[in-house]
């Protein structure tokens, strides 16, 4: 019985294909394994349903309880006091608001005058204090009573105004001359108080009047005082939103604060106006705390053999299914239907993609697809199982599929890996969402980014977007405690930050192994300082003059037809590196010295030199480790096409020469880049010999003779461009010739542009004196 023709070719595919397929099946058999991982040994017995006989335990054993354990770890966590970190750094803006508070209260009590105004032995500070403040009625009829005058009475009596009226009175009776003086000094004393009390009332949230009761002594220590008490409140640490009690209590107990009521008045005043917060939530270290609290505790329930577990006709808690499960008493096995439907979905998620992606043809490109996917599914199932769902980083996957492939293999990949997932994970709605709305943010933002930056922001973009999302669910829906939320939404966030640092450090690995090549990796190839166009553009200064036109004129047709201009540019700079093997050969190296070729007079071993130009830049961009798809520009710019020079000679010498013998190898472009790179490099010479003064419309018809010429030989023929693409070609090649050679503006003669009929010009010019 024969061999299929269909399982013929399946078996004697090439081995790249081979690896591809091996590639594509280890992807299908580790996804099939993570989707499906919990029907390859479910239990039968479940939670909530009833069981139907009584189970007893077969033996004595210790089971961990499993719910317990849980409800305890997680009160333990909730319960663990944050940790903070002191920063050092609160101390100068709090130092300098404190200095800014003294100068202005310096100021206030300046304009109040002198506090005490006379000697404590003539007047106490209560009374003279009372004496300046009190209202000019009472102050008149104080005087009155002093002097004996008729009695007047008080206004508005009090144990203050009775007393400074006493010490007035006794003053007057022991030296009239210190009471006369008094009384003069009092009018102006008055009057500065009652202009710094007005301009305390105008501040907003200004200072205590205490402030102006104190004397200029002790004010003077206070100043002093106040640095060293700010500088220990915040060593001793500050927290945001710290109640005022709070801080005059500590302000209160500091050894430095004298007991006197109004300067600690005006302490506090100065602690709690200038104080900011020195405790900084440290959410690693309090993390470490809840997790090295909640890691010892341990609650195991104690079996006899025999003893009733579960009631026939009870239905099955948690806690009961925990017990039974660690006894081994749940009837574990595999569930065939829930594997099959796993693999279905696979092959459904698999076959899905493959309809929804167009540009994955190579071998490469299908290895680092599965690599990508697999790596991203199993971290998702492990880090689920050991940390927890906030860290799944699920916004690689469009992270690293867009930067090869863009956004359309990245969204469809990325969707089809999160429904997947959705069936492997255990996990909440409200849980699961932010990864997946960070994933296809990273997805739809990651559309082939040209630097390394770029895939930085996205990640932290990512995180920012997983930690809102999961904030608002949270809130709306949830109901966590503040730290716990917190602690969360620091994993959100963290989880975005570290997927695009995966990314950023795979990407290197996977561009060794795709066949395509992300724009970061061809804006690196495209140094002119790497060795190969280093190489070319010394050993071959006129290839390299070329090559830099011809990478203007591809570079602007492939950015009007909407192809790859990363790939395009890069590509065209070493399309022509193997004419650096035998410079001399070509013309736009010879530089004027003799041709070789006359020399060799040989047409079929000068077609043979023009050629290796081709094979030996391979050789050369294999040698270098250049990516298989930059390789492809250095035979297909050149096709299959005839070398029409040498094969013109060659017939001329024998009318029975071989075309063959003087065609390149090829292939032809086999895409829209290297079809644009063959043009390009076809015209260069051609628009590079036109001078300025030829019409648009002859280079034009030029462009077409040549676009005609490739046409008709069918070079174009799998390149994928159409009769309008060489139209918009052609005007845009046109329009980069025009800009490189643009004319110049004919100024007229010197003696036209300073007096156009020369009269006003002396002959000869005079010249400068030359110095001696």
């Amino acid at each position: 019985m024969g061999t299929s023709p269909a399982l013929k070719k399946f078996l004697l595919c090439p081995p790249r294909q081979w690896i591809g397929r091996l590639a594509v099946g280890g992807t299908f058999v580790c996804l099939v394994t993570v989707v499906g991982g919990r029907f390859f040994w479910e239990p039968r017995s479940r939670v909530g349903m009833p069981v139907p006989f009584d189970v007893r335990a077969p033996r004595d054993a210790e089971v961990l309880d499993r719910s317990t354990t849980a409800r305890q770890r997680e009160e333990a966590r909730n319960n663990a006091a944050p940790v903070f970190t002191v920063e050092e750094t609160a101390l100068t803006p709090s130092q300098d608001a404190l200095t800014g508070l003294l100068q202005g209260l310096e100021r206030l009590r300046v304009k109040a005058g002198p506090f005490p105004y006379v000697e404590v032995q003539v007047l106490s500070l209560n009374a003279q204090q009372f004496l300046r403040g009190c209202s000019e009625e009472v102050w008149q009829a104080l005087q009155a009573q002093a002097v004996g005058r008729p009695q007047q009475a008080l206004p508005l009596p009090s144990p203050l105004a009775t007393a400074a009226g006493a010490e007035l009175a006794a003053l007057y009776r022991r030296d009239a001359a210190a009471y006369a003086q008094l009384v003069a000094l009092m009018p102006r004393t008055r009057l500065q108080y009652r202009r710094a009390i007005a301009a305390l009332s105008q501040e907003s949230n200004g200072p205590p009047r205490e402030v102006l009761e104190i004397t200029d002594a002790q004010w003077q220590i206070d100043r002093q005082v106040a640095p060293l008490v700010l500088a220990d409140l915040l060593r001793g640490g500050v927290v945001a939103g710290l109640p005022p009690e709070a801080l005059a209590h500590r302000v209160d107990a500091h050894r430095l604060v004298p007991l006197a009521v109004p300067r600690r008045q005006v302490l506090r005043y100065l602690m709690q106006q200038s104080v900011y917060p020195s405790l900084r939530l440290d959410w690693l270290a309090t993390e470490r705390r809840r997790l090295q609290a909640a890691e010892g505790i341990t609650v195991t329930v104690a079996v006899r053999s025999g003893e009733v577990l579960v009631r026939a006709g009870q239905t099955l808690t948690q806690a009961q299914f925990d017990l039974l499960d660690a006894l081994g008493l749940t009837q574990r096995r595999p569930n065939g239907l829930g594997i099959a439907l796993a693999a279905g979905a696979v092959g459904i998620a698999v076959w899905a993609f493959v309809r929804g992606t167009r540009n994955l043809r190579q071998t490469g490109d299908v290895m680092a697809v599965c690599l990508t996917v697999t790596a991203v599914a199993i971290a998702a199932v492990g880090l689920r199982l050991q940390i927890g769902l906030a860290l799944v980083p699920l916004a690689v996957s469009g992270t690293v599929l867009g930067s090869f492939y863009g956004r359309r293999t990245a969204m469809v990949g990325t969707s089809l890996l999160t429904l997947l997932l959705a069936i492997a994970l255990e996990w909440t709605w409200i849980g699961y969402v932010p990864l997946v709305v960070g994933a296809a943010l990273a997805a739809a933002a990651c559309d082939r980014p040209s630097s390394r930056a770029q895939l930085a922001a996205i990640g932290l973009a990512v995180g920012v977007v997983q930690a809102v999302v999961f904030v608002v669910l949270t809130v709306l829906f949830g109901g966590l405690p503040m730290p716990e939320l917190l602690a969360l939404a620091w994993q959100y966030a963290l989880g975005g930050v570290l997927s695009s640092s995966v990314a950023l450090a795979v990407l290197p690995y996977l561009e060794h192994v795709a066949y395509a090549i992300t724009p970061i990796r061809l804006a690196e190839l495209a140094n002119l300082d790497r060795p190969l166009l280093r190489r070319l553009a010394t050993e071959a200064p006129g290839t390299f003059q070329h090559t830099l036109f011809v990478v203007n004129l591809a570079e602007a047709a492939a950015r009007e037809l909407g192809a790859d201009t990363a790939l395009v540019r890069t590509g065209t700079l070493y399309h022509d590196i193997g004419k650096t093997l035998q410079p001399e050969y070509f013309i736009e190296n010879q530089m004027g010295q003799p041709n070789p070729h006359d020399a060799l007079d040989d047409p079929w071993r000068s077609a043979q030199i023009i050629k290796e130009h081709v094979t030996g830049g391979l050789r050369l961009a294999q040698r270098y480790g250049l990516p298989e798809l930059l390789q492809t520009f250095i035979p297909e710019h050149q096709g299959t096409i005839a070398i029409s020079y040498f094969w013109h000679k060659a017939q001329q010498r024998d009318p029975e020469a071989r075309m063959e013998d003087f065609r390149y190898e090829g292939p032809a472009p086999q895409s829209r880049e290297t079809g644009v790179v063959m043009l390009a490099d076809a015209c260069e010479a051609a628009l590079r010999s036109l001078g300025t003064e030829v019409a648009i419309e002859e280079a034009r018809e030029t462009l077409w003779r040549i676009f005609q010429a490739r046409w008709q030989d069918g070079q174009l023929n799998d390149a994928g461009l159409s009769v309008g693409d060489l139209e918009r070609i052609a005007e845009v090649f046109v329009r980069v010739w025009q800009e490189r050679n643009h004319g110049r503006i004919k100024y007229p003669p010197l003696s036209q542009k300073l007096d156009p009929t020369g009269a006003a010009l002396p002959s000869p010019f005079p010249r400068s004196p030359l110095p001696h």
